[in-house]
């Protein structure tokens, strides 16, 4: 067997749980110039539960996020998009439709659709080390606010990355101003 059996093999033998990616795209091509920035976010997931990248449309916030995504510690993320919700009040349930915990809404899985998105989506989380990623919350940024701390305070090993063009406005969340590209970097890019 090749060297990608073999280490399925060990990760078998070790009875640890796969590592997962929900929603998390790979890119077709390399993110320039933002070593420093997935580095500084890593550093902020480790130390607090809610972490919201703030920055103006188009700096890059998304693509970031994809990034610490595909990295992160945790054995299981999960990266919902929220640019399709229009309503602070809709966000949970789309949350728990991406996740397929959603009361008839995109296939809800069976054994976790429930009258409560909030407790259906942490049925879909389970208990273990888990990142949710939720992607452009500035339009329903209160909506989103008011789902990351029922969760939060209802799962101790959740982390919450969030991506908004302003904070979420949590206590106990740290927020990371993504900056704009170098100029080297923006001559590259284009």
């Amino acid at each position: 067997p090749g060297a990608a059996l073999k280490a399925v093999q060990q990760e078998l033998l070790r009875g640890e749980a796969p590592v997962v990616r929900h929603g998390v795209p790979h890119e077709p091509n390399p993110l320039l110039g933002r070593d420093e920035d997935i580095a500084a976010v890593e550093h902020l997931l480790r130390s607090f539960r809610a972490v919201t990248v703030v920055g103006s449309g188009g700096l890059g916030k998304t693509r970031l996020a994809h990034a610490v995504s595909r990295r992160a510690e945790q054995r299981v993320v999960h990266f919902v998009p929220l640019v399709g919700v229009t309503a602070d009040e809709d966000v949970a349930a789309e949350v728990a439709a991406a996740l397929g915990a959603g009361d008839g809404r995109h296939g809800a899985v069976s054994g976790h659709a429930s009258a409560d998105p909030v407790s259906g989506i942490l049925g879909v989380l389970g208990s273990g080390p888990t990142l949710l990623a939720l992607d452009n919350c500035e339009h329903v940024f209160r909506g989103a606010a008011e789902l990351v701390q029922a969760l939060l305070s209802a799962s101790k090993d959740l982390g919450v990355l969030a991506t908004s063009r302003a904070p979420l406005g949590l206590t106990s969340e740290a927020v990371y101003a993504l900056p704009e590209l170098g100029l080297d970097t923006s001559v590259e890019l284009f």
